[in-house]
């Protein structure tokens, strides 16, 4: 994605910066509109919106920081949904990468072979 934007940093860096409550989703809002200008650029829309990925990003936090300490079937509910929560917005993101390399790499990707295939 560097080469078609102009994010730059450390992959580790940022990694890190996730395990950061409140930093982690300054970073999250960062790449979802530079995802959503590739995606307006390419094809004329993306359907990610980098607020709902900022606040859905601070409310996973935030339900990740309330089922600390416990057990009981309630906190691991909260969890769980914390974790629904951080996978919505990858595939949100993922499918709208998707789209704009599809509109301008084609659809060459989605044949190549996958690693040890022949």
């Amino acid at each position: 994605m560097q080469k078609d934007t102009d994010l730059s940093g450390d992959p580790f860096a940022h990694a890190i910066s996730q395990w950061i409550p409140i930093w982690a989703t300054m970073p999250m809002h960062r790449q979802a509109t530079e995802i959503r200008r590739l995606n307006d650029s390419a094809s004329g829309g993306g359907s990610i919106n980098p607020s709902v990925v900022a606040t859905l990003s601070a409310l996973g936090w935030i339900l990740g920081l309330l089922s600390l300490g416990g057990f009981s079937g309630l906190i691991i509910f909260i969890y769980v949904l914390a974790m629904i929560l951080e996978l919505a917005i990858l595939l949100w993101a993922q499918s709208d990468l998707n789209e704009y390399w599809r509109t301008t790499r084609g659809n060459n990707a989605e044949s190549l072979p996958f690693s040890g295939e022949r």
